[in-house]
Formats: C-alpha cells, structure tokens, sequence
C-alpha cells in the first residue's frame, strides 16, 4: 500500500485538525522526517508496542478527520 505524502501543509492540518497530545504531534513530525521507529522509541524512552499503539491511535484520528479537510489524502497508510 501507498503512503500519505507528508508535506508541511498535510502535516500542519493534520496537528491542528486532530488536536495532538504534545508527545502524539513530536511522534507524527519525527515520522514525517523519516526517522525510524527503533529511534523515535530511544528519544521519547517507549517500547516499541507502546509506539505502535500511539501510532495506529493517530492514524484512527486521521482517518475520522479526511471527510472534514479537503487537504488530506485519503489514508492508504500511514
């Protein structure tokens, strides 16, 4: 499957739209800058499954927030 095309423009609607946790919204720009989990886990000191809860927990917010922003994509993956 395809991946959201993370740009600085889908990335701010999406923070704003969703109303992040300070630690959801440093996990989401890391990912954007393509940083890997194994990193994001050693710099935000979580496990690796408490990482992947967060994360599918924001891509369930992304998906609930498309009908409401023409500047998201659909969600193909996150």
């Amino acid at each position: 499957m395809d991946k959201i095309p993370w740009n600085r423009v889908i990335l701010d609607e999406y923070v704003s739209l969703a109303l992040l946790t300070e630690e959801e919204e440093n996990i989401i720009r890391t990912r954007a800058a393509g940083w890997s989990q194994v990193k994001q886990c050693h710099t935000f000191s979580m496990s690796p499954s408490a990482l992947a809860r967060k994360i599918k927990k924001m891509k369930t917010k992304y998906d609930s927030l498309i009908p409401y922003s023409d500047k998201l994509p659909v969600n193909i993956d996150f």
